[in-house]
Order: C-alpha cells, then structure tokens, then sequence
C-alpha cells in the first residue's frame, strides 16, 4: 500500500522532520521520505516513523534510517540557520 503525500516541511533536524501531512497517517506507521533542504538541489531520502500528527495535520517523524551524505546536508542545513539567526542577533541599536 504505497501512496506519495507532496508538503512543505516546518522544522527538520537530524533526527527528524515535521511536515504538513494530509490523508490517513497516523502515530506508528513507518514511512519513506524523500525531500530537498532549501537550495540544494540533491534530494535527501531516508526512512522513519510517525511519532505524532496534530489537529492541524501536521506530521512528526522520527528519522530511522538517514545515509551519512544526507544527515551531513541536514546537519549543515540546521548549523546555517543557527549562524544566521545568531548574525541577526548581535547587534544592538543606540
């Protein structure tokens, strides 16, 4: 019973990824993933499970399976937002 569910992803770390689901996903199922981070143009595949979805049908899945070249991309990924956002908060207005 494979089906492909097409989102935009909230939050991504190496040990797992929150997406705006839709259909019949629930905690437990397992899942194949595949997704690009923002401009790259390689996709990351992996494997996980659904550790919750909310009201609102957005789907929590813990990564089980990531090869090393795609948890290095989520792991350059997640330390460039960490920069910028501490870039944009060291400064100071007189």
């Amino acid at each position: 019973d494979s089906r492909t569910i097409t989102g935009m992803s909230y939050n991504v770390s190496e040990g797992g990824i929150l997406f705006q689901g839709g259909g019949s996903i629930h905690p437990g199922d397992r899942v194949e993933l595949s997704f690009r981070l923002p401009n790259q143009r390689v996709l990351t595949q992996g494997a996980g499970t659904v550790a919750r979805v909310d009201q609102h049908q957005r789907v929590g899945v813990e990564f089980t399976h990531i090869n090393l070249t795609g948890r290095q991309r989520i792991r350059r990924f997640v330390a460039s937002l960490a920069e910028s956002k501490a870039a944009a908060s060291a400064f100071s207005l007189p």
